[in-house]
């Protein structure tokens, strides 16, 4: 059998649930976000893997696809500078992946 806990020793439940532990939730904002970075690094680099387009009609097309890109993530009609900057981050991620830059 367990003895109790002198009274000075005494947690209660509801000063748990209050009181979080504000080193945990630092941790795991921490790993949070740098979770979200490793994985932004690791799509635009396997962008950056794809074929670079060399032909007319490939760059053609890598325009084309560039295009598109602004009319699915139309950045500039958010007003919100939040909500700007996280299409633009997806915006940024499709023209990046058209591979229009390395035309000519």
């Amino acid at each position: 059998m367990v003895a109790p806990l002198p009274a000075q020793l005494t947690v209660l439940p509801e000063v748990l649930l209050v009181q979080p532990n504000t080193q945990c939730v630092a941790d795991c904002q921490t790993t949070r976000q740098t979770s979200l970075a490793a994985a932004d690094t690791n799509l635009l680099a396997a962008a950056l893997g794809t074929c670079t387009p060399l032909t007319v009609d490939e760059c053609a097309q890598a325009h084309a696809t560039a295009d598109a890109c602004i009319v699915q993530y139309p950045y500039p009609d958010y007003s919100d500078l939040d909500e700007r900057l996280a299409v633009y981050e997806q915006y940024s991620a499709c023209r990046l992946a058209s591979k229009v830059d390395s035309c000519q």
